[in-house]
């Protein structure tokens, strides 16, 4: 008897549940210059969407190693 396949659910990982958020991870393993640049190069094309929004803030977490920015939420 044949099993049923389970659909997989995409990985969202890089694509943040908030809209006025932008963030991008920095391997802590192995952290180059290349995979920094790779990284970096996924937070632009993130804010390349957003176009003209203003920016709220632009943090750091250097435990985590995470950047975000944030966005004042649309229309306000």
């Amino acid at each position: 008897m044949a099993t049923k396949k389970t659909k997989t659910e995409p990985n969202l990982l890089a694509t943040p549940k908030n809209p006025n958020l932008c963030f991008v991870l920095f391997p802590s393993a192995h952290l180059t210059a290349s995979s920094a640049a790779v990284s970096l190069r996924s937070l632009y094309l993130q804010l390349e969407r957003e176009g003209d929004r203003v920016i709220e803030s632009i943090q750091y977490d250097e435990a985590a190693r995470r950047l975000e920015i944030k966005f004042e939420p649309k229309g306000a």
